[in-house]
């Protein structure tokens, strides 16, 4: 790993994001290298505007993408289509979560790979020195996510992908929730016999019992009026629909994005006022 930003230069960003970016590129890296070596390069530059750039470089000896699937990596449409790729990202949605998060902090991300020989992805991100970032405004960020709700809420996260879940508890914590996280409906219908939670996160597509169903256990056996958030992947208003028939409250498409989750949250609480 080498490190080229200077060691008097404090940075601020997303340590959230950028955690969660690095932890996939790298358990990509680590999987697929089994021979050679990984290379993580960290820089510092200055843009034509006088902005700072955070450069990371992460490149293996792996044993690469092919072109006709390098074209359509950030795609997780296409990802959970073609085994190799699929295999890649983990979930098929890993790398497309990778780029959302770039995305999400202003960057860039490329990527170039030779079968056999091995990947390299060059990320580029806006950052800026602490002494520029006012300190007010932290403060009245956080202060408006924990105001939302009058109490500290509890979250029954029912996902299976660990990626997804990371960013979803992220985002929730935002509110100062308490998270609890089951990988599977079956889990997630034997947590809620013995425990109650004020919200319910609940995943599509998941093993040994799917998100509708879950959710049509929910209403209809243990009948529980607890609000519930669904996600889906694929984004078919059939989903969609199936999923509001079977009692959720709304409906969000994944890869969950944190504006369209807090307008969730607003309209449950403008709902749900007395109870949330």
């Amino acid at each position: 790993m080498h490190n080229l930003v200077p060691t008097n230069t404090t940075l601020l960003s997303d340590q959230v994001r950028l955690n969660q970016i690095l932890f996939n590129l790298l358990s990509n890296s680590v999987k697929f290298t089994h021979y050679g070596q990984i290379d993580v390069t960290f820089s510092v530059v200055q843009n034509k505007i006088s902005n700072m750039v955070l450069c990371i470089e992460v490149r293996d000896t792996g044993i690469g993408i092919s072109s006709e699937n390098l074209e359509t990596i950030f795609d997780p449409f296409t990802q959970s289509e073609k085994t190799s790729i699929r295999e890649y990202g983990g979930s098929g949605l890993g790398l497309s979560i990778v780029k959302l998060l770039v995305e999400m902090l202003e960057g860039t991300i490329k990527i170039t790979s030779e079968e056999h020989v091995g990947t390299k992805l060059s990320l580029h991100i806006p950052v800026e020195e602490r002494r520029k970032l006012p300190r007010v405004s932290l403060k009245i960020d956080k202060t408006n996510s924990l105001e939302l709700f009058h109490r500290q809420l509890s979250m029954l996260l029912v996902e299976d992908n660990k990626t997804n879940a990371y960013i979803a508890q992220a985002f929730c914590k935002k509110y100062g929730m308490i998270v609890e996280w089951v990988q599977d409906g079956v889990t997630a219908i034997e947590c809620l016999k013995t425990n109650e939670y004020d919200l319910i996160m609940m995943d599509n597509q998941m093993p040994n019992m799917d998100g509708i169903e879950a959710t049509q256990i929910i209403r209809n056996e243990l009948h529980m009026k607890t609000p519930i958030i669904a996600c889906t992947a694929d984004g078919y208003e059939d989903t969609k629909n199936a999923f509001l028939e079977a009692g959720a409250n709304c409906v969000l498409v994944k890869p969950i994005k944190e504006q369209p989750l807090r307008e969730a949250f607003i309209i449950l609480k403008n709902d749900l006022s007395n109870d949330l």
